[in-house]
């Protein structure tokens, strides 16, 4: 009897989610270490590292859509967004999709499961720390809100992105 095959894209489906899992692992045995080391002093200082790695990450993605010669748009964002969102995540709802706003739910997200069968909620959320940098990072008129947190207890992550 033979295997059935993945599709191409259940397969990088497959691989992102695996990637993401293991920078979730990642994240959290050096946050943790941190933590456990130097206590507030220490989840302090992964808090900023985070903020930093947003920053450059959002820069990044700043350049690119630059280079191509298009506006620092939340669609361009999304277009050039570097960890491949649609592949991680298990579904999004998206609320509002305008030119200056989005706002979405996403649902099963691999780094917070990872943390969470740790019970390293708390350290998950230090991850966290990086998306609104990310979204300054890449344009400094956009507005970032988090409404909700699987790692929070909820059932998804809510999140309003919007150029104000």
């Amino acid at each position: 009897m033979e295997e059935e095959k993945l599709s191409e894209e259940e397969r990088l489906k497959d691989v992102a989610r695996r990637f993401v899992k293991t920078l979730g692992l990642l994240h959290y045995c050096l946050a943790k270490e941190v933590v456990d080391t130097f206590g507030k002093e220490g989840e302090e200082a992964v808090k900023r590292a985070l903020r930093k790695y947003g920053t450059a990450r959002g820069e990044a993605i700043r350049k690119a859509v630059e280079s191509k010669g298009e506006e620092l748009s939340i669609e361009n964002l999304g277009k050039n967004y570097d960890i491949p969102l649609g592949l991680i995540h298990e579904r999004k709802v998206v609320k509002v999709s305008e030119k200056n706003k989005l706002w979405r739910e996403v649902y099963g997200c691999p780094l917070a499961k990872v943390v969470s069968e740790l019970g390293g909620e708390k350290i998950g959320l230090l991850y966290c720390e990086q998306d609104e940098a990310l979204v300054k990072g890449y344009n400094p008129a956009m507005r970032f809100d988090r409404k909700r947190n699987v790692l929070e207890g909820h059932e998804c992550c809510e999140t309003i992105w919007e150029l104000v």
